[in-house]
């Protein structure tokens, strides 16, 4: 995984961030959304892999790509908070 952080946002979020987002006026800008919480990638798929006894290793390497791009610590994140769903409560849902 890169060392990266990540901030994931439940679907059911987005979906309602977006119906909000599309009837009202033209932004003209860029609009950006993330979840409540900023995670570490690898300890975002450690945590799904436990929950689903899935047992294989992961592992963090400072140089991974993300869809062939190179990652700094916070490239994945945002300031903006949409979500209030945190990432574990999400998965105890599963």
């Amino acid at each position: 995984m890169p060392a990266a952080l990540i901030q994931p946002i439940a679907g059911t979020e987005v979906a309602a961030k977006l119906a909000a987002i599309a009837t009202q006026g033209a932004a003209n800008a860029v609009l950006e959304l993330g979840g409540p919480e900023y995670l570490p990638f690898e300890g975002f798929i450690r945590t799904a892999c436990a929950h689903y006894a899935d047992t294989r290793a992961v592992v963090t390497d400072p140089h991974a790509r993300y869809f062939g791009t190179p990652l700094q610590e916070r490239t994945l994140v945002t300031d903006v908070i949409g979500g209030r769903i945190r990432f574990a409560d999400w998965l105890a849902g599963r």
